[in-house]
């Protein structure tokens, strides 16, 4: 198997209001599937595309709720419900605190 696994990737988001943003992702990820009885593997890209609200819930927390489709999907009933609960951590704030305290 000499294939390439490299794809692209593309999200925007939109301000709805001061805690509520669009979001739209588009992108591609590998699918890798292996034949037993050929003892044969193959990959090909799978695209997706995503679109959801993003809830702020504090400046480094927030929730997306989300519609996923994908390429290899048969209709729009296999249509993914995404959610997830996303955090972020400011080091740089924290070094530059810990930089001035000595």
């Amino acid at each position: 198997m000499k294939k390439s696994l490299v794809s692209v990737f593309a999200g925007f988001e939109r301000q709805v209001n001061r805690n509520t943003h669009s979001i739209v992702e588009f992108g591609g990820k590998p699918k890798i599937e292996f034949d037993s009885r050929l003892r044969e593997m193959t990959a090909k890209t799978v695209w997706y595309l995503m679109g959801g609200v993003r809830f702020y819930i504090s400046r480094m927390t927030s929730f997306d709720a989300a519609l996923r489709y994908r390429s290899d999907f048969t209709g729009l009933a296999d249509t993914e419900i995404r959610a997830g609960l996303n955090t972020g951590f400011d080091l740089l704030k924290k070094f530059k605190k810990q930089k001035y305290d000595k």
